[in-house]
């Protein structure tokens, strides 16, 4: 059976979904890297590709028109998103190949033929469609993969140095300044991708921060953001405004493009005093990491006596040295868990899986070593400051 353009252009718009569906099996069933990639992207991102293709087949087939330069837009980005992805454009190419086979395939099958007998004028629009969509995907692809090889740097980039340095800043004609900027010390949990077996974590990783980012641009109103960032976390500086006027508000918007748990440390500085308030903010947050508080926003006010006792010098080092005597001792371990339940023994027990006689022979073993006794409230919140100070010179 011949199926000309009118019957071949019915027939991919009643069953569109179904093509979109088998293209998307047939990329993780048989193009390896794609069977690795996070879920949300297989049927999100390259659902909509695979989706967009269509409808642009569609529509050249009804018009004998090939697409114009803006239609193709969605096909360079996604391209672009794939290279940024760590995909190959070896692995591009096929899956373009691929979703094209499989959709001929599935048009047999609905046209009841084990081969379709195209005609030759449907012959050529489809090979010309192929190849102007994979010339499109692989110009994106080459250029994304360029800006990463060489590391391209942005107006952003420099200007987020000076602040830093004190460097002359650079282009202040291309780049406009707030009066004041939230400073961030941004700290992010892994996504859900990136801990699950037989996934590419990396690639979780890069769309994590992809989305953190674009989320950046939009409240800097389109203007690059000036941030330091790896999928981890890192610094970010957002100008002040109503939109982000509630620091937590944006941590939360941070959380859900993320789709992760974030902690943040935010302090509030000119440009000019942008520096040290970088410095604060790392610090800030660094304490916060070191007391394992739950996610969320914080300020030096929130943690003050513990920045304070963290901070490097004589104090620190005298108190950390009080716990000189029992090294790394499983006393120390009780001791975190007797604290840490203020001091309730049952459920110390339970923490270190021991028997609560076991926990107070150790907490009067504790004592006679150090000095100091648990059970009693100064010593108590004396040996906190210890064990605090004792976690910050490790770090250091």
């Amino acid at each position: 059976m011949e199926l000309d353009g009118d019957a071949f252009e019915q027939l991919m718009r009643r069953h569109r979904r179904q093509f979109v569906d088998a293209g998307t099996r047939a990329l993780a069933a048989e193009i390896e890297p794609y069977a690795a990639v996070p879920g949300e992207l297989l049927h999100g991102d390259v659902a909509r590709t695979i989706r967009n293709n269509i409808e642009l087949f569609i529509t050249t087939i009804a018009t004998g028109e090939m697409p114009a330069p803006h239609d193709l837009e969605e096909i360079r980005i996604s391209a672009a998103r794939r290279a940024e992805e760590g995909l190959s454009l070896e692995m591009i190419m096929a899956a373009y190949h691929l979703v094209a086979r499989v959709v001929v395939q599935r048009l047999a099958v609905l046209a009841g033929q084990e081969h379709v007998s195209l005609s030759t004028d449907l012959v050529g629009r489809i090979t010309d469609f192929l190849g102007v969509v994979s010339a499109t995907a692989a110009g994106g692809f080459l250029e994304e993969l360029q800006q990463i090889e060489t590391g391209s740097r942005t107006v952003a980039d420099g200007m987020l140095e000076s602040l830093l340095t004190g460097a002359p800043r650079p282009a202040l004609e291309t780049y406009t300044l707030a009066d004041e900027y939230a400073v961030l010390a941004l700290s992010i949990a892994r996504h859900a991708d990136e801990l699950q077996p037989g996934v590419d974590a990396s690639m979780a990783a890069r769309r994590k921060l992809r989305r953190v980012r674009s989320l950046l641009r939009e409240i800097c109103d389109g203007q690059q953001p000036m941030a330091s960032l790896t999928p981890a976390g890192g610094l970010a500086l957002v100008p002040l405004a109503p939109v982000i006027a509630d620091g937590r508000a944006l941590i939360e918007r941070l959380e859900e493009v993320a789709q992760a748990s974030v902690t943040a440390a935010v302090t509030t500085a000119a440009p000019d005093d942008i520096a040290a308030a970088a410095r604060l903010s790392r610090e800030v947050l660094d304490v916060v990491l070191l007391l394992e508080r739950p996610p969320g926003t914080y300020r030096l006010e929130d943690v003050s006596f513990e920045y304070q006792v963290t901070r490097p010098g004589a104090a620190r080092t005298a108190l950390a040295q009080m716990l000189a005597p029992i090294g790394d001792d499983p006393l120390l371990a009780t001791l975190r868990a007797f604290l840490s339940t203020g001091g309730n023994r049952h459920r110390t027990a339970r923490l270190v899986s021991a028997h609560p006689n076991t926990v107070d022979n150790r907490m009067r073993k504790f004592a006679v070593l150090t000095g100091y006794d648990p059970t009693r409230p100064d010593d108590a919140t004396r040996l906190r400051m210890a064990l605090l100070a004792r976690d910050a010179e490790a770090r250091t």
